[in-house]
């Protein structure tokens, strides 16, 4: 996360300017003695560890890379972000977990959108479509504040594959088809813009996040 120095609970990446922190757990009992909460958020700590050794290696080792990991999430985590253009994607709201000690580790759920789909014209937050941008993050953004996970699965042959076969046979038809998927919301929510509009019209908001927004002059827009 990009905010880590507001949490208690973290932890920083060998290998990449990551730093990780505790969101949630189900045990409520963070701060007492033998806490299960702090216990298994050192669990989870460890296994990233391991995880990390395996994925920075020289000579990557994808069976065990992706015995670790829900393959599937991470690739849908992938397209998702790519296809968006997320400008905060690998930088912060980067969300993941495992559901008990024995679980592998899963990508998600995502979030932190208000930024992503065009709404940044500056390349370095996303401006250019026709750039690789999760796999190529440090290079997008020029800085050296992002998790660096995807540049990395990105070199192994068999996360392409299954990143290329996920798109294929699922979101390939998603992304064609989103264009009459936003048509037909616009027209679901038209009355309800409208009256939100006539409150807080969007084109006397202030951006002050430096990513040289698009300026709407209406909801519709």
């Amino acid at each position: 996360t990009f905010y880590w120095y507001d949490t208690e609970y973290r932890f920083s990446s060998e290998y990449s300017p990551a730093v990780f922190t505790l969101k949630d757990a189900c045990a409520d009992d963070l701060g007492k003695e033998d806490s299960i909460a702090e216990k298994s958020f050192a669990d989870f700590e460890n296994y990233v560890r391991r995880f990390e050794d395996l994925l920075y290696a020289e000579d990557k080792d994808w069976d065990q890379i992706s015995s670790m990991i829900d393959v599937d999430s991470f690739v849908a985590f992938y397209l998702l972000e790519e296809f968006s253009e997320n400008p905060d994607s690998c930088r912060t709201s980067l969300y993941m977990y495992q559901d008990g000690p024995n679980d592998v580790l899963h990508m998600g759920p995502v979030w932190d959108f208000d930024k992503a789909l065009g709404y940044a014209q500056k390349k370095k937050y996303g401006g250019d479509p026709k750039r690789d941008y999760v796999s190529q993050i440090q290079e997008y953004m020029g800085t050296e504040k992002d998790c660096t996970w995807y540049m990395e699965l990105m070199k192994i042959p068999e996360f392409q594959d299954a990143v290329q076969e996920c798109y294929q046979t699922t979101a390939r038809d998603v992304f064609l088809t989103s264009e009459q998927l936003i048509e037909d919301y616009r027209h679901r929510i038209a009355k309800s813009a409208e009256y939100t509009e006539s409150i807080w019209p969007v084109a006397e908001i202030a951006e002050n996040c430096g990513h040289d927004p698009v300026q709407f002059s209406c909801w519709n827009d």
